[in-house]
This record gives structure tokens, C-alpha cells and sequence, in this order.
């Protein structure tokens, strides 16, 4: 869906730092004047500051900016979630609620980390098998 240009390969050393892609794997990062409508579906990690109109599928890692947006569901092996998401998230792994996030939907994750000051309206459900 993306051009090369939109790509990144990167390879940080990630260590505990959640904010930051998967050590070894590409990016395609979306800036916050970048606006979409429509599907998104990548294996690759996903960096979004940007908004999103529809659903977003990423077999890897999420990580919305604080200024970014998604009107629409989330699927996704991990995300942290700085910005607003208006739609329920399906996430396999591990879910971070950074405190600056809003989340206006249900929410089913294996794990799942909030820090204060974080708001959730919507159902969870949290625990493997989920």
C-alpha cells in the first residue's frame, strides 16, 4: 500500500523501551500531517503520528504517537498508545497505555499496562486466550 519511500529499515536496540520499533524489523512510519482513509495492513512495524480513517492490521508493533489518531479498529501482535483511538483493539501481546492516551472502545489483549492519567471508555478483556 505504501511506496519504499514510506519504509524505513531500521535496527535499534530496543532493550525495555516499548516506545521504540522492534529491534531488527522495518518501519513504515506515518508523520502527523500524513491523513488516511482506508484500510492499513502491514507485517512490518507500524509508527503512526499521523490519523486513520479504518481499520489498522499490523503483525507486529504499533506504536500511535501523541499526536495520532485511529477512527477505526486495531488488530496487532503489540501496541503502545500514546494518542486517541476511537474503535475497539485486538492485540495478541502485550498493551500499553501511555498516560497521555484515550481510548473510547473495548479492548481485548494477553497483557495489558496502564500508566496514570490514561482514559479507557469500553470493555476489557485481558488474560491469554483472549
Amino acid at each position: 500500500m505504501f511506496s519504499s519511500k514510506s519504509k524505513e529499515k531500521t535496527t535499534p536496540k530496543t532493550g525495555n523501551n516499548p516506545n521504540v520499533p522492534t529491534a531488527g524489523r522495518s518501519v513504515s512510519v506515518l508523520i502527523a500531517s500524513t491523513k488516511i482513509e482506508g484500510n492499513i495492513d502491514t507485517d512490518m512495524d507500524l509508527r503512526l503520528d499521523g490519523t486513520v480513517k479504518g481499520e489498522v492490521t499490523v503483525n507486529g508493533k504499533v506504536i500511535l504517537g501523541q499526536a495520532g489518531t485511529i477512527e477505526g479498529t486495531l488488530n496487532a501482535a503489540e501496541a503502545v498508545i500514546h494518542g486517541r483511538v476511537i474503535g475497539n483493539l485486538f492485540i495478541n501481546h502485550l498493551l500499553k497505555l501511555a498516560a497521555t492516551a484515550v481510548i473510547e472502545g473495548d479492548i481485548s489483549a494477553s497483557q495489558f499496562s496502564v500508566e496514570e492519567g490514561a482514559v479507557y471508555r469500553g470493555k476489557c478483556n485481558i488474560g491469554k486466550g483472549v
